[in-house]
């Protein structure tokens, strides 16, 4: 049976993984790369790889052949239930419309019908994501903190900006905050969800949702969750430029996701099957 990672392998893993990221946008390279569709991004690639001796592989064929039961539909509705209410409510105050902007139905209503592909393609990584969360924290006890830690220095180099100790006027903190709501799903799902089928389709499909419906000016983004042809995308909801609380939105509805994952997880209608 393999033994489980140190502290110091993990820290070193994320030491190295960061200072090649670093390394890798300070020449304007991807942090990403793309394998007959197949999206895989550097931060959970090479942390995959550096785990590979430490990984029981008896237990990752069970993950696969016999995954923990658990109640599908009620953690996927996650993805989707507090973005109906968002609109509903800036309707309401005459703030809200459908965008139709640039690639409006070539990338926009397209990433809708190609959802299953999109997931197909990024389902190999967040398997790779599972398995590294699961091979270096075994123990249940403060999970959730550690997973989310752990996250968020795998991905710390694409959310500081290589000039933040110059000018930090150039920091969207509104970016780092949903940034921060995403590593805190992610640790949260890590910790209470033990159905790697289940884990893959929620945590892209909360991600995906969140990009289609707000956009994002990154490039990675767009390129992983949706088409690898589009720069950026606007979203679908475009918002009263005088609306003071814009900028808001998309980390309340990652804020959102957060509460309602809580609630139902904590609650054991999807924990595994006794």
């Amino acid at each position: 049976m393999s033994s489980k990672p140190t502290f110091l392998p993990v820290l070193l893993i994320i030491l190295i993984i960061n200072a090649a990221g670093f390394f890798l946008r300070y020449f304007g390279l991807d942090t990403y790369f793309i394998l007959i569709g197949f999206r895989f991004h550097f931060s959970l690639f090479i942390s995959f790889l550096f785990i590979l001796n430490y990984i029981d592989f008896n237990s990752v064929k069970e993950m696969f052949i016999h995954p923990s039961k658990q109640r599908f539909v009620f953690i996927l509705l996650l993805s989707f239930l507090p973005l109906l209410f968002i609109p509903i409510d800036l309707y309401i105050l005459k703030q809200f419309k459908v965008a139709e902007q640039d690639y409006f139905f070539e990338l926009g209503i397209s990433s809708i019908v190609d959802y299953p592909v999109y997931l197909i393609w990024n389902a190999p990584q967040l398997f790779m994501f599972f398995i590294f969360m699961n091979t270096v924290l075994i123990s249940p006890k403060y999970k959730f903190i550690k997973a989310s830690l752990v996250t968020l220095f795998l991905f710390l180099y694409e959310i500081v900006p290589l000039d933040a100790a110059i000018n930090y006027s150039k920091i969207n903190y509104f970016v780092v905050a949903s940034f921060f709501f995403a590593f805190l799903l992610s640790g949260l799902f890590i910790s209470l969800i033990k159905n790697i089928y289940l884990f893959a389709v929620v945590l892209f499909t909360v991600l995906w949702v969140t990009i289609l419906a707000f956009g994002s000016s990154s490039e990675t983004i767009v390129n992983i969750l949706l088409a690898s042809q589009y720069e950026s995308w606007g979203g679908f909801i475009k918002l009263n430029k005088k609306f003071e609380f814009a900028q808001y939105l998309q980390p309340a509805y990652l804020f959102l996701i957060i509460i309602f994952s809580i609630l139902i997880l904590k609650k054991n209608k999807i924990r595994s099957a006794s």
